[in-house]
């Protein structure tokens, strides 16, 4: 990733909406990311299971929350939220595809989207990193 393109982040979001012991691995990655970025303002977007330890999460400015199917007037209010701001960087560490993801990516008009390299969804992202092999444990990756 050329340098540069990092330069002057100010909004960061980055996405998880996987199982919560995946989201507690990748807090060392968060730390790292408030370190790199002191002044940029870190929202994560997690699943409804991931709201909890997010809060915990000392280095997260702001938590938003994608719900499951039973409340599109919350999911609705999340995506104008995430178009209306656009972001510096996306960093979406779900290494599966998912269509909720990708379209959060989107969403976010970052100049940056950076994501594992997934079977399908790969062109919304800007940068992508090989996916962890079965015998690596995402706290490695991460």
């Amino acid at each position: 990733m050329e340098p540069q393109l990092l330069d002057d982040v100010g909004r960061i979001v980055v996405l998880w909406i996987g199982r919560l012991g995946d989201f507690l691995i990748a807090t060392p990655l968060l730390h790292a990311l408030r370190r790199r970025f002191p002044g940029a303002r870190i929202t994560a977007v997690v699943g409804e299971r991931g709201r909890e330890a997010a809060e915990l999460c000392a280095d997260l400015d702001e938590i938003r929350v994608l719900h499951k199917l039973h409340a599109p007037l919350a999911n609705l209010r999340l995506a104008t939220s995430l178009a209306s701001r656009r972001s510096d960087l996306l960093v979406d560490l779900n290494s599966a595809f998912s269509r909720a993801s990708t379209v959060v990516a989107w969403l976010t008009q970052a100049r940056v989207k950076l994501a594992f390299q997934k079977p399908s969804g790969n062109r919304v992202f800007t940068h992508r990193i090989p996916a962890p092999e079965e015998s690596e444990h995402m706290l490695d990756r991460y």
